[in-house]
């Protein structure tokens, strides 16, 4: 028994080794060998993927890569399970593996196998399904009806796997069995949703990854997932996510005609819960976010140090809240126009036995439109009036908002349960300073007073982007927040303003997205004949030249708050300022020898 035992314990030793040694796969656009390394390079990403175990991972050099391999040969129809024949091309798609990591980004001449030393900005991966090449943006969606159906499919993985490093292009738009599904790892995959990325019953992280030009760009769907530092641009169709839990750090979503869509189903599982942080919604054509709830499952959705800047949406508002839970801290909202209801958000409770909590803390709602004079609707925020939409509305500033032609800010008549504390609102207290009813519960340390921002554009008839709506020096809103609702509210770990500044300096806090800090005073230093720094004015990105590398760089606007910080060196000497609002800003760079500072205009 004794050496029976022996030898069992050294073969599951041996074994467990085994399972998690780490082989690396390469793959190049055009290679032909078995995948050992860079100089043995594969040109078939899928084959590489089939082929590693969990712990294993996949490296993928610039260059453009197309699926030629089908997720599934079989296709059934949705609710009915009968067959529906055999899939054609538009089945083709990468499809990620359990415990596998795909990393793209690395250059296809001088490739490294240190994954900290790639550059996907520069060395640009990308997967498309956009066989023909003639994708033309979502004015002629006619023209995507070709692609395959999905880019990059996660279903059915339990213990988890990574896409990092790739720009995706191409994708789907609506067909006549949009619902018919194939199986993938056991997992029902329906073809005309997920256009990038197709996320069912998956445990995945999604990291440095652009998605552009794409229809239907994501569907999640009974996963948990976590992405971070994604793009969505240029596309169409929605983000779409049911009975999920999610965490979204740093995205870019602009220019989109499609939304973020959060909805929990009673067929599902599992309600939904979503988590925002550090995040633009911009300049998008058919809102920003829905969220739908089920009346026995819920949508939650906790967005913190969020900008939504210049978007437009046909009607109902830029943020469109169907019963679900909503909160929103340390955010902006301002140049946002709406056909219909309200400028930026409006609540429907939907159900009147269950209670919908809504949660606005330090955040600043200013000069969005609604473009019809409507009854209940407002310029911010409307839908405030039903008793079991409970609403809280703490250090913020809801300001020059219209409805139609006329300044119109909030709208929660007769509602107990809508309470608003140390915010500066305007019209909330009449010439006799009487407050304003329409307004919900005034709960102290409420004033309509002038906010007095830093560069104050006031609402218009389109949608807008620029403007600084920081404080301004002698403003009624510095200093005057709760500290002791931002810390019951907010979740521990939210410590900074929009800017990156320490939200809580002492025993005060500022009203509004922005803590106050005094005007900087800075002179551009000698080393700046040194440092270039190009284009200048520039738009989406600058580069840094002539300063000694690895270097660390701080951004500032012009009231001295810390609106950038990372670190540049030869490899990445970009610094990405596409997000910030347009004005003037101050970069410092600081190298172990020396330090640089340059005045730089984001136009």
């Amino acid at each position: 028994m004794k050496k029976n035992y022996f030898f069992f314990t050294l073969f599951a030793t041996l074994t467990a080794a085994g399972l998690n040694a780490q082989t690396t796969r390469y793959v190049k656009q055009g290679g032909t060998g078995t995948g050992v390394s860079w100089q043995d390079a594969s040109g078939d990403l899928q084959q590489m993927i089939n082929e590693s175990v969990a712990g294993d991972r996949v490296y993928v050099a610039e260059g453009t890569y197309i699926p030629n391999h089908k997720a599934s040969n079989d296709m059934f129809e949705w609710l009915t399970n009968n067959p529906r024949g055999v899939t054609n091309d538009k089945a083709k798609a990468f499809v990620l593996k359990e415990g596998v990591g795909v990393y793209g980004g690395f250059s296809a001449t001088t490739p490294v196998t240190d994954l900290s030393l790639r550059n996907f900005d520069l060395n640009e991966t990308l997967i498309t399904t956009d066989v023909l090449g003639n994708d033309a943006g979502f004015a002629n969606t006619a023209l995507y009806t070709d692609n395959y159906y999905h880019a990059v499919i996660a279903a059915g993985i339990t213990t988890g796997a990574t896409l990092d490093g790739f720009t995706i292009e191409g994708g789907t738009w609506s067909a006549a069995n949009d619902y018919d599904y194939i199986v993938v790892n056991g997992t029902q995959v329906q073809q005309g949703f997920g256009g990038a990325l197709m996320i069912v019953e998956a445990n995945v992280a999604i990291e440095n990854v652009k998605i552009n030009n794409t229809g239907r760009p994501i569907y999640v769907k009974t996963s948990a997932s976590v992405f971070k530092d994604l793009a969505v641009t240029n596309s169409f169709g929605q983000f779409e996510v049911h009975g999920s839990t999610i965490t979204i750090e740093n995205m870019n979503f602009s220019d989109n005609n499609g939304s973020l869509y959060l909805s929990a189903l009673y067929n599902l599982p599992n309600n939904t819960f979503a988590t925002l942080k550090n995040v633009v919604f911009a300049r998008n054509t058919a809102s920003a976010i829905s969220i739908w709830r089920d009346a026995q499952k819920n949508t939650t959705l906790e967005i913190d140090r969020a900008q939504f800047i210049g978007n437009h949406a046909n009607s109902y508002g830029i943020v469109q809240n169907n019963g679900g839970n909503f909160k929103m801290s340390n955010s902006i909202a301002t140049g946002n126009t709406s056909g219909n209801q309200s400028g930026f958000i409006v609540i429907n409770t939907l159900n009147p036995s269950i209670i919908t909590n809504v949660e606005f803390v330090n955040c600043t709602i200013v000069s969005n439109r609604n473009n019809f004079d409507w009854g209940n609707g407002t310029g911010a925020i409307s839908g405030g009036a039903a008793t079991n939409a409970h609403i809280k509305i703490r250090n913020s500033i809801i300001w020059g908002n219209k409805m139609g032609d006329n300044y119109r800010n909030v709208y929660a008549l007769n509602n107990p349960n809508f309470t608003v504390g140390n915010s500066i609102i305007q019209d909330a207290f009449d010439t006799g300073g009487v407050w304003n009813p329409n307004y919900g519960v005034n709960s102290g340390g409420n004033s309509a007073t002038i906010p007095n921002f830093t560069q104050f554009v006031p609402v218009g008839t389109t949608a807008f982007s620029s403007g600084d709506f920081s404080l301004a020096a002698g403003s009624p809103g510095i200093n005057s927040g709760d500290i002791t609702a931002y810390s019951t509210l907010v979740a521990p770990s939210y410590t900074k303003d929009l800017a990156g500044n320490d939200r809580i300096m002492g025993t005060a806090i500022d009203i509004g997205a922005f803590e106050y800090l005094e005007a900087l005073s800075i002179k551009e230093t000698d080393g700046a004949d040194r440092m270039v720094v190009y284009p200048n004015p520039a738009s989406d990105k600058i580069f840094v030249a002539g300063a000694d590398f690895p270097a660390t760089f701080e951004m500032y606007n012009m009231a001295g708050q810390l609106v950038l910080s990372g670190k540049v060196n030869a490899q990445q000497p970009e610094i990405q300022v596409g997000i910030l609002p347009v004005g003037t800003y101050i970069l410092k760079v600081n190298s172990k020898a020396n330090s640089y500072t340059q005045k730089v205009i984001k136009k």
